[in-house]
Parts: structure tokens; sequence; C-alpha cells
């Protein structure tokens, strides 16, 4: 590596999470090729994955998916260090950018390589949820061990909400500017204001692929991501089917669209065949790339769980792809959903998970629509772009993250 500042730079990235295999792993290589072209780099990734292993390379990133075998982690955690630093160990880094579970990674190369490097960039892409049992409880605690390491460790720790550095600055002892902000990142297929502009006979034929049996006039509530019991959605779906059942409320024709699937499918699935409204179509899993079609389909999104502390500090990925496409969005007033959304328009708010708050929220909806209706597309596109483009894009978040890593490169000194 060249001493000059101009010189191009060389990050290496290492995840044992295996997010290139998700659904919206798309978004996440997406930032860091971003990165790279925003911090004139290459890229070096090395990241876990249940597909075999294979080398992939792009104008400005190399990919290095390592197939591990999670029913023998000790050996694929083995598999994975000896792959890594197999590489590794012949390049000249400039930073190491890594998850929590890689910290060993980095300390043998920073030992092999004999040389004082910079401190790493600690990425937190995902935390336990749902802790239930020992099981739960043991990941926690590894968890909670594996920040109190990093934070004495790393140069930077990133977090998913200002909410969640206050709690990992907590939960650590460390000072909350040893942390940084990195939100969930807005997927480059949901950028796309043309969506927006599409004609009533464009939009009806979407609605079609939703199902043949929903009338032109009918107000279409979407809920979609993983239908796991945990998150509320049998209890969302009973609510719905009590709302929309009313006599009363039966006059605006209201369907929900459930695409997903979970440990809550079958229940799910028996509750709409068991309803006599026939106002629940359930979906199942859907490709990725149909989503922006589903959402602009849609008139309403719900993006709800229950007051539990897996979702406190979350900042989910489907409220973004709801904003970007201008949706009405019911939602529940938990801190990290609530600094998201920031002062996005189109919105109503449950601040309880019951019947009643469910009911005003829906109330609200119908008049958000209604006052949504008479706004232009150049209106609505202008509150994305500065609600959710500036904010959440790759691009944008790439530039921000890069001008941080160059005032920390050019302002350390050290040999490498």
């Amino acid at each position: 590596m060249q001493n000059g500042r101009s010189a191009r730079k060389v990050i290496a990235v290492a995840s044992l999470d295996p997010w290139i295999d998700a659904l919206h792993g798309k978004s996440v290589l997406s930032l860091l090729i971003n990165l790279a072209v925003s911090c004139n780099s290459h890229i070096l990734l090395f990241i876990s994955s249940r597909l075999p292993t294979k080398k992939i390379s792009l104008n400005t990133i190399s990919v290095y998916r390592i197939g591990l075998d999670p029913n023998i982690p000790l050996i694929s955690y083995v598999k994975y260090l000896l792959i890594a630093l197999r590489h590794l160990l012949r390049i000249k880094l400039d930073l190491m950018i890594i998850d929590l579970p890689s910290l060993p990674l980095y300390l043998v190369y920073r030992y092999l390589m004999r040389r004082k490097i910079l401190r790493p960039l600690i990425m937190i892409l995902s935390r336990p949820v749902n802790i239930v049992g020992l099981r739960g409880f043991l990941q926690l605690v590894y968890f909670r061990f594996l920040l109190f390491i990093g934070t004495r460790i790393a140069w930077k720790i990133t977090a998913i909400s200002p909410y969640e550095t206050l709690e990992f600055s907590r939960w650590s002892g460390s000072n909350i500017n040893r942390f940084i902000v990195l939100p969930s990142i807005l997927g480059n297929i949901f950028e796309n204001s043309n969506l927006l502009r599409l004609d009533s006979k464009e939009l009806r034929k979407m609605r079609e692929e939703i199902s043949n049996n929903i009338p032109d006039e009918s107000i279409i509530f979407l809920y979609y991501g993983a239908l796991d019991a945990s998150r509320g959605v049998v209890e969302l779906t009973k609510m719905f089917i009590r709302y929309t059942c009313n006599e009363s409320n039966k006059k605006h024709n209201m369907y929900l669209v459930l695409i997903g699937e979970g440990d809550a499918s079958k229940h799910i699935l028996e509750i709409t065949q068991q309803n006599k409204c026939k106002n629940v179509i359930f979906l199942g899993r859907q490709p990725y790339h149909k989503m922006p079609y589903y959402i602009v389909a849609s008139d309403v999104v719900f993006v709800a769980f229950p007051f539990s502390m897996d979702w406190m500090y979350q900042v989910p990925t489907k409220l973004l792809e709801a904003m970007a496409l201008g949706k009405v969005i019911i939602v529940t007033t938990q801190p990290g959903i609530m600094w998201t959304l920031s002062d996005y328009p189109y919105v109503c708010k449950m601040r309880r998970f019951t019947y009643e708050e469910f009911s005003r929220a829906m109330n609200c909806a119908l008049e958000v629509l209604r006052q949504k209706k008479l706004k232009s597309v150049d209106d609505i596109i202008q509150v994305i772009e500065r609600t959710v483009y500036s904010r959440f894009s790759a691009h944008e978040l790439a530039k921000k993250l890069c001008k941080l890593i160059r005032t920390y490169i050019e302002n350390s000194s050290y040999e490498i």
C-alpha cells in the first residue's frame, strides 16, 4: 500500500452473519459497493453462507462467500477463520470492518502481522431477538460479552438507531461516543419514484395479480415479512377481521393481504379460512423483486409490533420500503420506528397493541388516504426524497460512513 492519501485504500469486511443469503442482503452489499466508490477503495468481503464457497469479483469489491454448515458450528468457525486469514495475510490493509463474532479474526490477524494496525469498525447488523428459554438466554449473554470486548478494541461500533446506541452504551459500560448510527438500508429496487406514476390501468393489473376477486374500488391493506407469532401478526389479523366485519365499516370494502412465511403461517391460514367476511388473502412467500409492485398495488401497509424489548429499537426495513413508495402506514410507536419516520406525513399510530388503538389507527388511515389523494405525485416524491432517500439510501449512507473512515485513517498515525 502506498503512503499517499490519493492511493486506493484496501478495506476488509468480515461477517459471520450470513446476511448475503437473506432477502435484504443485496441492500448491505449495495452499501459496501457504494462505500468502495466513495472512499476510492477496494473492499474484500469475507461472508459466511449456507451456499457453497465461491469467490465473486466485481469492480470495487471481491466477495469471498464461505460456505458453512450451521450443524457443526465449531468446525465451521475454524474453517471461516482459516479461509479469511489465508487471503488477509497476503495483504496490507487500511482498515477492517467486522461483526462481533469476527473479533477473533481481527485479533489473530493483528498478532500474525506483527505490526501496528488501526482499530476496527464493528458493524452490528443483527442482534438476538425473541429471547426464549436457556438457548435464547445464552445467546443474549454471548452477545453482551462480545459487545463488552468489542468496545475495548474497536474504533467505533454501529447501532441501528440512536436509542440502540444508548442501550449498547449501558450494556457495555462504554461512552456513547464509541457508537455511531448506521440504520437499515433501503434496497435499490425500492428507490424508484417512477412506480408512483403508474396509471390506473397498470395499477389495476397489479391488483389483479394479488387476486381477481378484489373489486376495483376496494382498499388493500398489506402486511409482509416474517409471519412469526412473536411479531403479533396473528393478533393483527384478528383485529383486522373484527374491524372490517363490523357493519359500519363494510362499506369501505377493505382487504388484508398477507405475504411471507413463519411459525404462525398455519394459524393465519386457519383464521383466513374461517373468516366469514372473506377479506383476508394469504399469498405466502413471494419473490423479493416483486415486493415493490405489491406495495404499490396496496393502499396501506402495516408495520406494527407488540411492545416487547425485541422491537423497541428496531428500524424495520419494510418501513423504509413503504415510505419510499409513498404509502399510508399504520405503525406502533416504538422509539426506533418513530425515529425512522421523522416527519413522514402519511402515518397513523397505535400507541398500544390493542383493538381500541387498532380501530383508531384504521379510522385515521381512511382519512389520511382521502387527504393523500388530493396531493400531486410530485409533492409525494419530494416528501420521499427528504424523509427516505436522503437518510436511508445505500448511496447516502455510504457517503456519510466514508467521511468518518477517511477522517479516521488520515488522522491516525500507524504503519501498515
